[in-house]
């Protein structure tokens, strides 16, 4: 620490100038270490998304993850470049110098600009809050070296700020906010983490009950319906329970808990902050009005769609922080009143997300803003000044918080136990509607027919729903092979095994990046045929025996291959399903045939498997493919999909695929999170 007056030897100082350094900023290996990682990691996302993208540039993600880059990029220059800069306060006759910790700039304020000074915290902890020109500026003592230079700057802007004109009636203004700051800041959180407790709960009861594991991951997650999740046709039976209930509910998109942490996040952050403004009545109007207000929006705008998640009630806390900063403006203390530059971003990220991803709830979002805001606008509209906001609320607004409090937790206790025993009717109800959308994307009817097909417990009339939407998807698709294996897969659990052989047999065919996975699909699907009518043969002809040996495979036939034909075998080792070889034959005399064996997959096929011929033909579409065998090797993937047939049909069914003219259609998400 070094205080001084007069000009400094590095640059020009008037020479009335008080010049108080501080510490060198604390920029060590782990404060460049942090944003460098985040940086390098973002960058390799970035990196993955654009290698892995099966649609062609993934240009939402990488504008997503490249504003994250960019701001991690500019933390990660400014705590370089600032290792290089002293911080100093500068005191001149009119104005002062400060410096921005952990940055290379500074800010010169003229001492009538400083709206507010105050401290807060004791001992080493202490920390000095100056405001002006809406900047808050933040000084911890530690930052200072010693007691001595800590309390010399205070104690020179009081000085400063007091020698003004007004400058009584500032310092006597800035003692007030002081002290209902350090009230205000002392003040318990409680609502708000009953409220995130609550969420954790609901979240932790998902994974116990099934209800987020039931179906693959990246369908429609139905199963959030047995819990209270929202939808229109759910609401209009006269269920608004579900207004509550899915507020409390979200969906690990992907396998990702980022949906729930990210919200729990913005909950703790702003509902902490209001709780201390308004107190836990407060919050807990603004939480269920954004919430209820936002899932009734969300479902009146959303058709044929299910939506969770509480960004609707945080939302509504959102827009009860925005009256403040309307309403009241600098008159709020700023260690409780947000800059502009972070309204800024904040205001932009809700606008570029849902750009971005449009799963989000955009709808949702609005009106959970609105609810919130409203409610923020009734308990200020006798509160002129902004100190009075700290006083304690009113006996009605108690007494309006407990009422709500009681109620929302009477119907979200009460709806989960309806949601819970109505769950199936209700599921297949939801279905029904998103099959049924006359707006109904492609990309919605196969989430929909997949979600259930891959469902641990479907009923044969949400499969044979599932049926009709996978057939509607695969016409407009024009074939689409992801499709076909979608109609293929719930033909399976329907028990019609022709037709899902045939179907996957074309998927597979058509090669592209998911053939491995079609080929383990297809090895099940014959399985369960063989199990049911034995081997696809061709009539008159002796099943071969086939064998890998030295990596080749090598059949052993009686008279020789009449005509072009079409082999698959099941491979097995140690009795478990390994995966599948195909070969396409050219009509030979010989009556033992060796062909070169290509691999493929992960894991790929073993060594030492064991071959069982499970059809032999003359049709299809693999016949216009070279001479050769592929095997395969079972996919993971496909290994976690449930395999019980729900419905028996009968073995003689032909394959036949629905066609229709393809639809113009729009997109219909299907689900939304909010």
């Amino acid at each position: 620490m070094r205080v001084q007056k007069g000009a400094l030897a590095d640059e020009p100082r008037p020479s009335d100038a008080l010049v108080v350094d501080l510490l060198p900023p604390r920029t060590g290996p782990l404060a460049l270490a942090m944003p460098a990682l985040g940086l390098g990691l973002v960058l390799a996302g970035m990196g993955w998304a654009i290698l892995n993208s099966p649609a062609g540039f993934p240009t939402r993600s990488i504008l997503f993850l490249g504003i994250i880059a960019l701001s991690l990029g500019m933390t990660l220059a400014d705590r370089i470049a600032a290792r290089q800069v002293i911080p100093r306060v500068t005191f001149h006759r009119d104005q002062v110098v400060l410096p921005k910790l952990g940055s290379r700039s500074s800010v010169t304020l003229r001492y009538d600009e400083i709206s507010a000074l105050y401290m807060v915290g004791r001992g080493e902890v202490e920390r000095l809050f100056i405001d002006g020109r809406g900047l808050l500026l933040v000084f911890p003592r530690i930052a200072f070296g010693s007691v001595e230079a800590f309390s010399t700057v205070s104690g020179e802007l009081w000085r400063r700020i007091q020698a003004l004109p007004d400058g009584t009636s500032r310092i006597t203004e800035f003692t007030k906010k002081s002290a209902v700051l350090a009230s205000t800041m002392a003040r318990p959180v409680f609502a708000t983490k009953v409220l995130l407790f609550s969420i954790v709960a609901m979240y932790l009861l998902e994974f116990g009950s099934g209800a987020v594991t039931r179906t693959p991951a990246g369908t429609p997650p139905i199963g959030l319906i047995s819990l209270g999740a929202n939808a229109r046709v759910l609401l209009e039976e006269g269920q608004i329970y579900r207004l509550v209930t899915s507020t409390f509910l979200h969906d690990p998109m992907l396998g990702s808990h980022l949906h729930v942490i990210m919200n729990g996040i913005a909950l703790y952050s702003l509902g902490s902050l209001l709780e201390q403004l308004f107190g836990a009545s407060g919050v807990v109007l603004m939480f269920f009005a954004g919430g209820v207000l936002g899932a009734f929006a969300s479902a009146w705008a959303m058709d044929g769609a299910m939506s969770v998640g509480a960004s609707t009630a945080v939302l509504g806390l959102f827009g009860g922080l925005a009256v403040l900063a309307l309403r009241y403006r600098t008159k709020l203390p700023l260690v409780v009143r947000q800059t502009r530059r972070w309204w800024t971003v904040i205001i932009a990220l809700n606008v570029a997300l849902p750009m971005m991803f449009p799963f989000i709830d955009k709808t949702g979002h609005a009106g959970g803003f609105v609810g919130g805001a409203v409610v923020a606008l009734l308990l200020t509209l006798r509160r002129p000044d902004a100190l009075a906001l700290f006083e304690a609320p009113s006996v009605l607004v108690r007494t309006a918080a407990g009422v709500v409090a009681v109620v929302c937790a009477a119907m979200g206790s009460i709806g989960v136990v309806r949601a819970w025993l109505d769950a199936e009717q209700d599921e297949l109800k939801v279905l029904t509607r998103m099959v049924e959308s006359h707006d109904a994307s492609v990309e919605t009817l196969n989430g929909v027919a997949y979600g259930i097909g891959g469902d641990r417990a479907p009923t044969v009339d949400s499969l044979m729903l599932a049926k009709d939407a996978a057939e509607r998807a695969y016409a407009k698709s024009k074939a689409d092979p992801n499709v076909g294996d979608t109609l293929a897969t719930v033909l399976y659990r329907l028990g019609e095994l022709d037709r899902a052989v045939a179907l996957e047999r074309e998927s597979l065919a058509a090669g592209g990046d998911n053939e491995t996975f079609f080929a383990a699909q297809l090895a099940r699907f014959f399985v369960a045929r063989m199990a049911r009518s034995g081997a696809l043969e061709l009539a008159g002809t002796r099943t071969p025996t086939v064998t890998l040996a030295s990596g080749k495979l090598v059949l052993e036939l009686e008279t020789g291959i009449p005509e072009d034909v079409v082999l698959f075998a099941i491979a097995r080792e140690r009795g478990e399903l390994a995966g599948l070889v195909r070969a396409r034959l050219g009509r030979s005399e010989f009556k033992r045939v060796e062909l070169v064996l290509t691999k493929t997959g992960e894991p790929p096929l073993p060594d030492a498997v064991e071959l069982e011929v499970v059809a032999l033909t003359n049709e299809g579409p693999e016949l216009g493919q070279a001479v050769g065998a592929i095997g395969y090797g079972y996919h993971l993937d496909v290994k976690a999909l449930p395999s019980g047939i729900v419905r028996k049909a009968d073995p003689t069914t032909k394959p036949q695929v629905k066609r229709e003219a393809p639809e113009q259609t729009g997109t219909t998400p299907k689900t939304s999170v909010h």
